[in-house]
């Protein structure tokens, strides 16, 4: 809140039991509740409070999946918005690519960010323990489409320290 404006916004979110099929999906009644709460709130927020700056989206799990979908029709196929977006933090969910690729699958203008300083792009990745990673039949870092993979970029490279742990980390390497 020191260096920028924060606007979250409240949507109806779909809650997940536990042995029940996984993560809501588009489509499904409670996500496309929350998808319309989300776009509408984008809406509101461009109208009313952005004022032509740039902007930051930031999701995490089912935030992620709401803002992906938002993002693929409402910033990815709009040239003024794209201009405004300084990057998606879509961490904790399926953003795709063709595989070997910064761009397509999910959105087909906004690419991955693939550098220090880039703009306009999307930060992607789940985390998994090296002791437990995703087995073939997790609901996160997989996509059933085999021209595909899900996103996966590393913070730590993008700021010029691949490999390194951030200070305060929880993580030992």
């Amino acid at each position: 809140n020191e260096l920028c404006r924060v606007y979250a916004p409240l949507y109806r979110q779909n809650g997940v039991v536990p042995g029940a099929g996984g993560a809501p999906t588009p489509g499904g009644a409670g996500f496309d509740l929350g998808q319309q709460d989300v776009r509408a709130a984008f809406s509101y927020y461009l109208t009313h409070l952005n004022q032509g700056r740039k902007f930051v989206l930031l999701g995490h799990s089912q935030g992620t999946g709401m803002l992906t979908g938002m993002i693929a029709r409402d910033v990815d196929p709009n040239p003024e918005l794209r201009k405004q977006l300084i990057s998606a933090l879509l961490i904790g969910g399926g953003v795709t690519v063709p595989t070997g690729a910064v761009v397509g699958g999910s959105f087909q203008n906004i690419p991955l960010c693939d550098k220090p300083a880039q703009l306009g792009c999307v930060i992607a990745y789940n985390s998994f323990s090296k002791e437990t990673p995703p087995s073939a039949t997790s609901t996160f870092a997989r996509t059933a489409n085999p021209a595909q993979q899900v996103a996966c970029t590393e913070p730590a490279a993008l700021a010029g320290r691949a490999g390194q742990r951030y200070a305060g980390s929880y993580v030992s390497l």
